[in-house]
């Protein structure tokens, strides 16, 4: 049998654990929802985050799963189940969800409105349209940004709020928010076909 040659030191490949992986990283979120779809069965878990969201479930009632199969810990502070469960809504959905997400949008936390806003978006809820342009005005910065983004997934160039509404946020002093306001726009002028909302240029 010949000799093998060796091979060129510049040839040497890089072990695969000093190579950086390649895709999309995992999602805790994600994958604790599964497993808990997988465990409870969509429905009821679907169910359960609804209840929890509105707070007709607290965490750990009798009769309830663990909140740990959702949040992979205790919940430390009220709001933190009510975000679990919106988080559910974004992975696993019924329709039946859509009035708790519409009521999780003036939740007294910031934390559970704004991932009630991906949702609303997500599930294309538009009975939440109105709700969602009154948290323009939000006391907390993130949640008046994500609600401009949800209203250019979920509203309509025909709903004078949502209107006037994005028309003043494009002229905010907070340069984030003024950006989301104008994507949104760009969004409703493509959705719609309407290239007369999109927001004039100024330059």
């Amino acid at each position: 049998m010949p000799e093998e040659s060796p091979t060129p030191e510049s040839a040497h490949i890089t072990p695969t654990s000093a190579t950086p992986a390649s895709g999309p990283r995992p999602d805790p979120v994600a994958e604790r929802v599964e497993a808990a779809a997988l465990r409870l069965g969509v429905n009821p878990l679907v169910d359960w985050a609804t209840r929890l969201l509105t707070g007709a479930a607290q965490p750990d009632d009798d009769g309830d799963p663990s909140i740990e199969l959702l949040g992979g810990m205790p919940a430390l502070e009220p709001w933190m189940a009510r975000v679990w469960a919106a988080q559910v809504l974004l992975h696993r959905w019924h329709h039946a969800a859509a009035p708790a997400v519409v009521t999780g949008l003036s939740d007294e936390a910031w934390q559970v409105r704004s991932v009630c806003l991906k949702v609303a978006a997500l599930r294309d809820i538009t009975d939440a349209e109105l709700t969602v342009v009154s948290r323009l005005d939000d006391p907390e910065p993130s949640v008046r940004v994500e609600a401009a983004t949800t209203l250019g997934e979920l509203g309509s160039v025909d709903t004078s709020g949502t209107m006037i509404g994005l028309n003043n946020a494009v002229m905010s002093t907070d340069s984030v928010m003024a950006d989301a306001a104008e994507r949104a726009l760009e969004r409703l002028a493509e959705r719609f076909d309407r290239p007369d909302v999109r927001p004039a240029s100024q330059y």
